[in-house]
């Protein structure tokens, strides 16, 4: 039997055809536009890891999972929120998983070699590095990362060749041209990373920066300090300056004048912490207690949802032996950060030091460790 064109067997073939690539174009234009919408679960899972909030981070992950499969798979922000959430193996699974999909997006193995490098494991984010540079020859991050990690082991001899080779491929590229100068550094060649650095002072802040290191380093600080405010006038809003400004003056003994400096560094780069951490370590040191408090205080209303200005604040009033207000502030700390065991630990010893040992047996016993005899 003929079946007439678009019936029987053949016309129920095409008309199964035509609704598969009916479909792909909905789920192709599905994915084309949900990164526009502003209730993409996976951008949220961005926004709230960038928040610290890994709890949010997560729940909106396994949304996007449910709602937007597709999306989750291809999108790079997948392998930067799992790297952030800690998920190292899944991360490798899912890069791995991807790479093999899909050969030709370089994302997925630069993730599996982020993986490695964010738990540490600088070996192996070697090899792969190397993995991503044989299949991308021309991305960047396959050179500037293993460089990093090379650094990072101090394995410097072989560093060197592959920055000479980035920088054959990709002669103005900054980041590159900044990891040189690090490179110098971490070798202790002041004089190279000098040169190296000053030969990117009209490029990058960052050269006025490591110059001024390598200047100091060598002795010469008074240069230095000519040098940083040179940069400071050329760059005003670049923090490195004014905080090696302090730092300097610290090193040279000048205690006074590191205050008045990390004063300004809070005033003018008030999002920093480093004005806010490391003004605190030299008033501790001073004594200057008023001040310090001042300082914690600003620090807790400027990062109400960090733990550092806390347990800084803690720290003050442990420094100065204020026992009962010691315990109380690391109490504090505890019940906003459960998971900080120092916060425990210390509380017990503010405690006990304060008279309450049935306090601190308590406190330690909450975070499982029994209490010494």
């Amino acid at each position: 039997m003929i079946w007439p064109f678009g019936e029987g067997p053949v016309g129920a073939w095409l008309e199964r055809r035509r609704a598969f690539r009916d479909l792909k174009r909905v789920v192709a234009l599905e994915d084309a536009t949900v990164s526009l919408r502003d209730d993409n679960p996976l951008h949220r899972a961005k926004v709230s890891l960038e928040v610290n909030d890994l709890k949010g981070a997560r729940e909106f992950l396994d949304l996007a999972r449910m709602r937007i499969p597709n999306y989750v798979l291809t999108c790079p922000d997948t392998v930067d929120i799992l790297l952030g959430l800690g998920d190292f193996a899944e991360a490798d699974a899912f890069t791995l998983s991807g790479a093999k999909r899909f050969p030709k997006q370089p994302h997925y193995l630069e993730g599996y070699a982020l993986s490695a490098e964010c738990r540490r494991d600088f070996a192996e984010a070697v090899q792969r590095w190397a993995v991503v540079r044989k299949k991308f020859p021309y991305r960047k991050f396959g050179y500037i990362n293993a460089v990093g990690c090379l650094r990072q082991l101090g394995r410097l001899d072989d560093a060197e060749p592959l920055l000479a080779q980035a920088m054959r491929l990709m002669p103005d590229d900054m980041t590159i041209l900044l990891e040189w100068g690090r490179v110098a550094e971490a070798r202790g060649d002041w004089k190279e990373a000098y040169r190296r650095w000053d030969s990117l002072r009209n490029r990058h802040p960052a050269g006025y920066h490591g110059a001024a290191l390598a200047l100091h380093k060598l002795g010469r600080t008074a240069e230095a300090e000519a040098l940083l405010a040179e940069g400071r006038f050329c760059h005003p809003i670049y923090a490195g300056l004014a905080i090696m400004q302090a730092q300097i003056a610290e090193e040279t003994g000048d205690k006074a004048e590191a205050l008045k400096r990390w004063a300004t560094v809070r005033q003018r780069f008030p999002l920093d912490r480093a004005g806010y951490v490391d003004g605190l370590r030299v008033l501790r040191e001073q004594q200057e207690w008023a001040e310090a408090e001042a300082v914690a205080r600003a620090a807790i209303d400027r990062f109400a949802t960090e733990a550092w200005p806390l347990v800084e604040y803690a720290e003050l009033a442990h420094a100065r032996r204020d026992w009962p207000e010691a315990a109380s502030r690391w109490a504090a700390v505890r019940m906003a950060f459960p998971d900080r065991k120092d916060a425990y630990q210390r509380e017990a010893e503010a405690l006990a030091a304060a008279g309450q040992p049935a306090a601190a047996a308590e406190v330690l016993a909450a975070l499982g460790v029994h209490a010494p005899n």
